[in-house]
Parts: C-alpha cells; sequence; structure tokens
C-alpha cells in the first residue's frame, strides 16, 4: 500500500515494478554511470530485484552497461548509463 496524502491507495506488482523501474531510472540519469551493486545499495533493493530492472531497462534500449576495468584478483563492476 502507499499513503497519498490521507487516503490509501493499493498497487498492484505492475504498479510497484513501474515505480521502482522510475526510480532507479531516474538515479541512473542523476549519476550516470553506476554498479548494479550501487543502485542495490542506495535504493536498498535487492541486488536480484536491481538486476531485474535494470535488465528489463537495457531491453528496452534505455540504459547499457559499459565496461569499465576492474583491479586485478577483483570483479569489475558492470555500471550503466543512460542512452541519450
Amino acid at each position: 500500500m502507499m499513503r497519498v496524502g490521507t487516503a490509501v491507495t493499493t498497487v498492484d506488482a505492475a504498479g510497484m515494478r513501474a515505480q521502482n523501474s522510475s526510480l532507479l531510472l531516474n538515479i541512473i540519469w542523476r549519476e550516470r554511470q553506476l554498479s548494479r551493486a550501487e543502485l542495490a545499495r542506495r535504493t536498498e533493493f535487492s541486488p536480484s530485484t536491481v538486476s531485474a530492472i535494470v535488465a528489463d531497462l537495457e531491453r528496452s534500449g534505455l540504459v547499457r552497461s559499459i565496461a569499465r576495468r576492474g583491479v586485478p584478483g577483483r570483479p569489475s563492476p558492470h555500471p550503466h548509463r543512460l542512452l541519450r
């Protein structure tokens, strides 16, 4: 449920997914390049939720993964940025 003023509005799964996608997209728009792990930390979404939403955004052409060189011995993050 979501509170709007004093009224309580229910949100279905599709509505919640749309809100979460919008939130991630806005963060990516402001920051330009963030890893999925950083998106999960900032939103407190689970890493699997962030990955699923980012995959949907990639399929729709709104974001794309860019390669970043990692530190030897450490996994490379997979930052995302908004397409213009």
